[in-house]
């Protein structure tokens, strides 16, 4: 059974293995293998496994975090400049849009 949002585990504790994570990333793109990679980080050959097939949805995800926060900047400095309001999503990519 797993634990909702992080497993039991503290903050600290997620953020190294977010870290032990990103390693991970950069060594598949390196080309190693599986076994390679979980003996170098000191994990098992199972979570390695389950990283790799993760890796691309965990990727498109942080993307999609990070573009969000690009958008929502957007609109607060149109709401600040004195511009038009913008609501929603839709209307962030649309002001993005015009530059």
């Amino acid at each position: 059974m797993r634990c909702a949002q992080g497993g039991g585990l503290t903050d600290s504790e997620r953020t190294a293995r977010e870290r032990i994570r990103l390693q991970a990333v950069v060594r598949f793109e390196c080309g190693k293998t599986n076994y390679a990679v979980a003996a170098a980080l000191r994990v098992s050959e199972r979570s390695v496994e389950r990283w790799r097939r993760d890796e691309i949805a965990y990727l498109f995800r942080h993307l999609l975090e990070s573009l969000l926060v690009v958008l929502r900047m957007e609109r607060e400095t149109c709401d600040h400049s004195g511009g038009a309001s913008t609501k929603g999503l839709e209307a962030s990519v649309h002001v993005m849009g015009r530059r």
